[in-house]
């Protein structure tokens, strides 16, 4: 049996496509966010407690963006063969804040 060239990724990517509704990552968010809605609505004392969890994570996720920011640039920079490029390509953007 042969297999015609880029037949594997075709395989994956109808695997991946397969995906059962419930495991897709918008989803899981969606449900995640329902279910929040009605624990703060039904039980606000169990809400109230599992506030330390929520605040834990969002103080996680600010002190990995600056890092993976960071890295991103430095691997972009220096991904580029020519660094006269990226002089160029920087002062062509303007700098926001």
């Amino acid at each position: 049996m042969t297999h015609a060239p880029g037949n594997g990724r075709a395989e994956q990517a109808a695997r991946i496509a397969a995906k059962p509704w419930y495991r897709q990552l918008y989803v899981q968010v969606l449900v995640a966010i329902v279910i929040g809605i009605v624990l703060g609505w039904r039980w606000p004392d169990l809400a109230t407690g599992m506030e330390p969890i929520g605040t834990t994570f969002i103080t996680a996720m600010k002190m990995l963006i600056g890092p993976i920011v960071f890295l991103t640039i430095i691997r972009g920079i220096a991904g580029v063969a020519d660094l006269k490029k990226v002089g160029r390509s920087v002062r062509s953007r303007p700098m926001t804040r």
